[in-house]
């Protein structure tokens, strides 16, 4: 196992050796304008190199499992626990959230209605107000209220 691993290794340094200056080039002369464009350019590149390599070391792998187990960090794993890589797969890009209200629960705290005293009830104990959500405070926007609205609450002392 481990001389084919070695060849394997020895094999990968030599692909990758004789294609750095084709992947250079195919970067310098290539129009890459998402991340997508790049993977792509990747895959085709890798397709002959790093791909050949993982199949490569799939088969090592697949030999050695085929034997019923294999030994991992003092652990004995059955064939059918062993998670073969998957490739993954690109996220779309992030763009930011747009400006806009959202409804949110506000439960008003005792110390904004007396701070002093402990003996009350607040009734409601929880109000709806809207805020601002998504990127509000950029150098071109600010977030502030349109409308104040006062609501009275019912404070109970026993």
């Amino acid at each position: 196992m481990k001389t084919t691993t070695l060849c394997c290794c020895l094999l990968l340094t030599c692909l990758r050796i004789s294609t750095a200056e084709d992947l250079m080039d195919k970067l310098a002369h290539s129009e890459i304008h998402s991340i997508s464009d790049l993977q792509r350019l990747l895959d085709l590149h890798s397709g002959h190199s790093a791909g050949l390599g993982n199949e490569v070391m799939e088969h090592s792998k697949q030999k050695h499992h085929q034997k019923g187990h294999s030994h991992h960090h003092g652990y004995e794993l059955k064939s059918n626990q062993v998670h073969r890589r998957r490739k993954r797969s690109i996220v779309e890009e992030a763009v930011p959230a747009v400006c806009k209200t959202r409804t949110v629960i506000y439960e008003i705290p005792r110390s904004q209605v007396d701070p002093t005293a402990a003996n009350f009830l607040i009734w409601p104990p929880c109000v709806e107000v809207k805020r601002c959500t998504g990127c509000c405070n950029t150098s071109n926007m600010r977030c502030h209220a349109s409308k104040k609205h006062h609501r009275t609450v019912k404070v109970r002392r026993p």
